[in-house]
């Protein structure tokens, strides 16, 4: 048994983390007026950190599934434990759905969107980018919903409760 995740495992859910939180702030940029320089520029980067999104979570997955991302036990009350899985496997399916609704809505889009910058994927059809666009909208709103959670929680074992729920997942600090 472990108290805590494996280094490599922390550091691609900390690398996820962050370039999910930023995704999920410059994906803002969108509602606005820009020029269309601007958005494509906007597009590149937002379309290139997706794909390193989902490059990460292949890896993870992987690593979970292998057995070598062992999950650390913790003294949780039944429903603490309940309410952690289902929010965790919402998190997952949400970062599978959210860059698939996203490569949708790319591939429709009306100006170029050239991840890494190595060419358009895009075929422009103002309607289906119209019908897929919400869909995507609402799973980057549901993700942002479940990762409140998450990190509220993480923050109450940290401070209120002062157990090893968040420690088992920091880069930083004594092992427990």
């Amino acid at each position: 048994m472990t108290d805590r995740f494996s280094l490599p495992f922390r550091l691609i859910h900390w690398a996820m983390a962050l370039i999910v939180i930023v995704m999920l702030l410059a994906g803002q940029r969108f509602g606005t007026e820009l020029p269309d320089a601007e958005r494509i520029f906007s597009l590149t980067g937002h379309s290139s950190l997706g794909v390193i999104i989902v490059a990460l979570l292949i890896v993870r997955v992987i690593m979970r599934l292998s057995g070598r991302a062992q999950r650390p036990q913790h003294n949780l009350a039944a429903w603490q434990s309940f309410v952690s899985k289902t929010v965790q496997a919402g998190i997952y399916l949400l970062l599978v759905y959210v860059p698939v609704t996203g490569f949708m809505t790319a591939k429709v889009h009306s100006l170029p969107v050239q991840p890494f910058g190595l060419g358009s994927i895009s075929v422009a059809d103002t309607a289906a980018f119209a019908a897929i666009r919400p869909w995507h909208e609402f799973g980057t709103k549901a993700l942002f919903l479940l990762l409140l959670l998450h990190i509220g929680a993480a923050l109450m074992h940290r401070f209120v409760y002062r157990d090893r729920v968040m420690a088992s997942m920091s880069l930083f600090g004594k092992r427990g």
